[in-house]
């Protein structure tokens, strides 16, 4: 997968959704099966603030906030049975930021290498591009997951992540991730940019799945 889509074109990267500082879920994302062959799969991602009364508490893998509102990438991942149906783009149900994010299959194929992936799964990128925005910015998701045409037994399984990446002139925002490190910690490189490939679950929620029942 590392050889499809590396990145989004230019003239899409002002239409694509972003949030500033460190990007987690505001909650455990909950998924339901809403007909015989598919799974959604609803949740809100923002950008953490540690201010009393915030609404997005949680400081995620990096342990950051959003204080310095930089401009980064949203990067989403969802680890799937393998030939699980998704959409090329995901747009937000409501957002403080407009736009979609777009399937990033380079960022998928650097999940596959470093993440935990059991047998039979696989993992699905999305990535958006840059737009700055205030802390306590966030966008709730649902996304509709087609079960693969060889689903068998009652329990669908997945994991979805989300991480960030914050451009600079040297590592433009279409250019390809680099996890190596960065997989759960925030990295700073000249190879890599300032990023954390998974800044949302932690590394145990992240190696264990979500699960449907299915009738």
């Amino acid at each position: 997968m590392s050889g499809a889509r590396v990145g989004l074109p230019l003239t899409l990267l002002a239409l694509t959704p972003i949030l500033a500082g460190c990007i987690v879920f505001k909650a455990p994302p909950k998924g339901k099966q809403v007909d015989a062959d598919t799974v959604r799969v609803a949740f809100t991602v923002c950008a953490s603030g540690n201010d009393a009364g915030t609404t997005c508490p949680d400081l995620g893998n990096v342990d950051d906030t959003a204080e310095d509102e930089e401009p980064n990438v949203v990067l989403l991942g969802f680890r799937v049975p393998v030939g699980t149906r998704l959409p090329d783009e995901i747009k937000p149900v409501t957002s403080d930021i407009p736009g979609v994010l777009r399937r990033a299959d380079q960022y998928g194929g650097v999940l596959n290498d470093e993440a935990p992936t059991p047998r039979g799964f696989e993992w699905i990128g999305y990535r958006s591009g840059p737009r700055l925005t205030p802390e306590e910015s966030q966008a709730r998701f649902r996304v509709d997951m087609g079960l693969p045409p060889s689903f068998r037994g009652n329990r669908f399984r997945f994991r979805p992540v989300v991480g960030y990446f914050n451009p600079s002139d040297e590592r433009p925002a279409n250019r390809p991730i680099v996890c190596g490190e960065a997989l759960f910690d925030r990295d700073v490189s000249d190879e890599g940019g300032d990023r954390a490939c998974i800044d949302s679950p932690s590394p145990d929620e992240t190696a264990a799945h979500i699960s449907v029942p299915i009738d």
